[in-house]
């Protein structure tokens, strides 16, 4: 038996493109296909369509059969079933409740009883193609429930994925949830190891350690992106598990659960303290919303000054030390873990750190503010704002293309496009929306949502989209987009 293999396909494609002495650009227009895509497939991060795959097949000239591998059973080494529990089946929470109940018995908590229910009905809550086509699967060991202390009184490892909010007027993280959780559990079970996978604040698992004066809690962060957390959960880049000294042997039966249960071979492991585990992961987003702030600062200042953002990015892309990860511009940096990583830590009292994030957090701001600005110099709105309302509404209508942040992504938490949309309407102007996450005929911010997608290009006299897709290649002349690879696909 043979089975598909990411890291092959990425390296017969580079391969295969410098023999034939290929950029990714003249790749991506030889096979029809999108340049940043084609940059991540070579960077293990993107698994192709079919069709996709036959396009680079027949373009690079190289047999399909060839990034197939034999399969082998992997062999788990000191490997027995364990009870867990993971709290909360959001998009962290049931992504790795699947991944691990594969090999181990789970029961994932959720207050919400249609969740619970749909779940024990191998329904998925959420939509996510590597959940949807796992929960076909007869061999997950997965339940679900309401009852947290009973789901937490009987198991080994007991893990926290329940989410935190920011509290903009404290400038602080609203950490109640997870600590009231972490209450519920130790009451439940007091000798469960207790692993907080939570966005929570550096520093919150040693106070927490010292709060319940226990020596079995764990900080293990995940890195996932929106649009793919189950795949990402199953071939992570590294796994980070933080811990206080007494409680190393747990940490490390910890990662060999995670190593056993995960797809990628050869994966990094890393164990630290409990801080820095934090650290790592904060420091992770707050790196990534700096390169995506730099490459949107580029792209404004090019636009305002005439230049071909495009040219610029791919000759700075080429130095290795850069690379082109991450550096196609976008209306600004949002997803999972982004603006909240950036706001918590600029309510540090550091001044070091608060000098290194408030450009960020004001560039982000900024670039929001200029894409308003872009729109409504497009839509000719200062030679309109001497009609009334009602007219102007009639006169221009703005479709928004997708609300999500990313192309692929199955959400649009902390997205900046319903931000733009606010202020567009703000100005007196129609917004129309087409997202396929959202039910046709709703309403979102008083804006409909029209999921024809023929009806909505022919309404929009303006469409609107952070991330471009070939389904608008017939309406390019509506287009406004700051996807760098737009005039590429």
């Amino acid at each position: 038996m043979k089975n598909f293999s990411i890291s092959k396909l990425a390296e017969t494609v580079l391969s295969h493109r410098k023999q034939l002495n290929l950029t990714q650009q003249e790749l991506a227009d030889k096979a029809g296909i999108n340049r940043s895509m084609l940059c991540r497939l070579e960077n293990q991060e993107y698994m192709p369509s079919l069709d996709q795959l036959t396009r680079l097949a027949n373009t690079l000239q190289f047999d399909v059969a060839d990034v197939f591998i034999e399969y082998t059973k992997p062999v788990f080494r000191h490997i027995n079933p364990r009870k867990i529990a993971v709290w909360d089946a959001g998009y962290a929470g049931l992504s790795v409740a699947i991944m691990l109940s594969r090999h181990h018995f789970v029961t994932i908590i959720d207050e919400n009883s249609r969740k619970v229910e749909m779940i024990n009905q191998r329904l998925s809550p959420i939509r996510d193609e590597y959940i949807e086509k796992y929960f076909t699967r007869s061999d997950l060991h997965l339940t679900a429930t309401t009852d947290g202390f009973s789901a937490c009184r009987d198991v080994d490892f007991i893990i926290i994925t329940v989410p935190t909010g920011y509290d903009p007027k404290k400038g602080i993280f609203n950490t109640a949830i997870v600590e009231s959780v972490i209450e519920t559990s130790f009451c439940a079970n007091p000798d469960a190891t207790i692993v907080i996978r939570s966005h929570v604040p550096v520093g919150f698992s040693a106070s927490t350690c010292k709060r319940l004066d226990a020596g079995n809690v764990l900080f293990s962060p995940d890195f996932l992106r929106g649009s793919k957390v189950l795949y990402d959960n199953l071939y992570p880049s590294r796994i980070i598990v933080g811990c206080n000294e007494s409680a190393h042997d747990r940490a490390k039966d910890f990662a060999d659960i995670l190593r056993n249960a995960i797809l990628k071979k050869d994966v990094e492991i890393r164990m630290t303290g409990l801080s820095e585990a934090e650290a790592i992961a904060f420091f992770s987003n707050l790196f990534l919303a700096m390169r995506i702030t730099c490459f949107n600062e580029l792209d404004t200042y090019a636009e305002s000054k005439g230049l071909n953002a495009y040219e610029i990015i791919d000759g700075i892309c080429l130095d290795p030390r850069i690379g082109s990860s991450c550096n196609t511009p976008s209306f600004g940096y949002s997803g999972f873990c982004l603006p909240e990583s950036s706001r918590q830590l600029l309510a540090v009292s550091d001044p070091a750190l608060h000098d290194m994030l408030t450009p960020v957090v004001n560039s982000n701001q900024f670039r929001k503010e200029y894409i308003v600005d872009r729109i409504l110099e497009i839509a000719n709105v200062s030679e309109l704002n001497d009609m009334p309302n009602e007219a102007k509404e009639k006169k221009v209508i703005i479709g928004f293309f997708r609300l999500t942040a990313e192309k692929d992504s199955i959400n649009f938490h902390d997205s900046v496009v319903p931000d733009i949309i606010k202020q567009i309407k703000a100005n007196g102007l129609t917004v129309i929306i087409y997202e396929p996450i959202l039910e046709d005929g709703s309403s979102f911010f008083g804006c409909r949502v029209i999921n024809d997608l023929k009806k909505f290009k022919k309404q929009s006299n303006i469409i609107i989209a952070n991330r471009y897709d070939s389904c608008l290649n017939n309406v390019t002349d509506k287009v406004y987009t700051r996807d760098l690879f737009f005039s590429k696909i």
